[in-house]
This record gives C-alpha cells, structure tokens and sequence, in this order.
C-alpha cells in the first residue's frame, strides 16, 4: 500500500479549504421549511420599556412600546434596541430591522432587494404581506436572504425584516447568498405573535 507524505496531506487540505466556498453556491442553497404564513398577536398593556416573561419560561422578554406610531412588540431581553437616526426605525438585536413608513416597501426605489415570493399573512389581526428574497452584492452589501412581513395600520406601512446575517457582519469568503436560520426564523416569527397596536 503506497504511503501520503506529510507534505501531499497539507496541500490536499489547503486545496479543500479554498474551495470549500466554491461550492456553495446560490442554487444549492434551500428555502427555509418552516414558513408559516399566519402570525397572531397577544396584546400587551406595557406603556414603556419592561421585563415581562412570554412563553419561554428560561427566556426573559421585554417589551418595546412606539407611543408615536402606537405600537408594542416583545423581544428576549439579551437582544438590544438599536433607534435609527429618524423615529421611524429600529433594529431589535442585529438581525430584525423595522421600518414604518408611508410608502410601500414593495414600491422600492434605487438599488432593491430581490424579491422571490409574496404571499398573504396575517400579523396582529391585520392582513399583511409575507415576502422571501434575497438581498445582493450591491454597495458593498453581503449576499443574504431575508424574510419580511409588510402590513399597513392607519395609512402608515410597518415592515418588519429578518436578514440572514448580522448587520455588523463582515465575511469576504465568498460569493453566495447566506441562508437565514431556522432558529432565527422561530424566535422572529415568535417576536411578531407579541405585536400589537394601541389603537
């Protein structure tokens, strides 16, 4: 039997590393399995920033409440509220980003994301718009896919977003488009089941 030297077992793994990345590409990447379309609500009476327990008993949640576009969401107390430069947006954590807004996010202007799917929904009792895509290689942006939940209250269009990666992410490996989490996915779709409006 013929012997590998130390040497070809280096080079073999190099070779391997390198392209691992390679390989992965857009079209073997699946859609996530667990998509479901009805989000329900359970209203919450918080008036501002409180520790309140949810469904997780291990979990601790708090609640964020928008006295401006009257609105309250819950979310696990490790994640932080991040306010965008106006009051119309925020990031809870790094990966969920919400935007009210009084035009559609389907009407995009400029450089948009790829929208692949849209179907009807249904979050805090209001009909919304479930949309999957992906986001690509523009500006400098890192190829990922995102999940989306459109819907409207008092002509206002609240659009809250899951991207597949952090928004302090930076990865130069490779040329794909990430995949969102089947975790993530569970714990956003179980943050919008707490939304609820004021009015």
């Amino acid at each position: 039997m013929r012997s590998v030297s130390p040497s070809s077992i280096v080079l073999i793994l190099f070779f391997v590393s390198s392209t691992s990345c390679a390989t992965i590409t857009p079209a073997s990447i699946t859609q996530p399995t667990s998509d479901p379309a009805v989000i329900n609500s359970s209203p919450t009476s918080e008036a501002q920033l409180t520790s309140k327990a949810t469904s997780s008993p291990s979990l601790e949640w708090k609640t964020y409440t928008n006295s401006k576009y009257g609105f309250s969401i819950n979310f696990p107390a490790y994640l932080e509220i991040n306010l965008g430069e106006n009051d119309n947006s925020l990031y809870i954590g790094e990966q969920i980003y919400v935007w009210i807004s009084d035009i559609n996010p389907l009407e995009c202007r400029g450089d948009c994301p790829l929208v692949e799917n849209t179907e009807p929904a249904s979050v805090a009792g209001l009909e919304a718009t479930k949309v999957t895509g992906y986001i690509g290689a523009v500006g400098g942006m890192i190829p990922q896919r995102y999940l989306q939940y459109i819907l409207k209250h008092d002509n206002r269009y609240y659009s809250f977003t899951l991207s597949a990666l952090r928004r302090d992410a930076n990865h130069e490996c490779c040329s794909v488009i990430w995949p969102l989490k089947e975790n993530d996915i569970a714990l956003f779709e179980q943050l919008l089941r707490t939304l609820s409006f004021n009015n």
